[in-house]
């Protein structure tokens, strides 16, 4: 308990730490699906400083659906939370892209619509596409502070390339 004592004494004000142990400021990571398996598994990795660096502070903004998508999302919050990584200087959750895109130094587009029952590939295609098309008009239109730098990624086993495409032609 100590521990996390020490580091909530760290925290800002409002919640985030504004400098890592290195003296870098924070770096904001946009998250969507966050509450997913993949989402939940980046999530970790990130906050433990496998993406950027053991020296790297991190602000994990979460995008996720509304209703359920949100609940899981707590739980995910509550994950990162308990375990106290030192380089997580902040999270955000949020259903509306405005909020999770904010600031973005990265965007990590994790999965999508998940297929349903009676759907063919191409609905799932097209509903995935729309679903791209949202989060293109917030990266382009400055709501990421390096969009050079999203890193577009969808659901490891189902239509990468396909993710990959829409959001290439869609941030240029």
């Amino acid at each position: 308990m100590i521990g996390r004592v020490s580091m909530l004494g760290r925290l800002g004000r409002s919640g985030i730490r504004s400098m890592s142990t290195s003296g870098l400021p924070p770096l904001r990571v946009s998250v969507t699906g966050a509450a997913g398996a993949i989402g939940y598994a980046l999530v970790m990795r990130i906050a433990s400083g496998e993406m950027l660096g053991k020296d790297q502070s991190v602000i994990l903004q979460m995008l996720e659906v509304p209703g359920e998508g949100m609940k899981k999302l707590q739980g995910v919050k509550m994950e990162l939370d308990d375990s106290a990584f030192p380089l997580l200087a902040g999270t955000t959750m949020s259903s509306d892209p405005h909020e999770a895109f904010g600031d973005a130094d990265y965007a990590l587009l994790v999965g999508a619509r998940p297929r349903g029952p009676g759907m063919e590939r191409k609905d799932l295609l097209t509903a995935n596409a729309k679903i791209f098309q949202v989060w293109r008009h917030f990266l382009e239109l400055g709501r990421c502070n390096s969009c050079e730098r999203a890193m577009p990624v969808k659901d490891l086993n189902n239509l990468v390339r396909f993710s990959c495409l829409i959001s290439c032609k869609e941030v240029r």
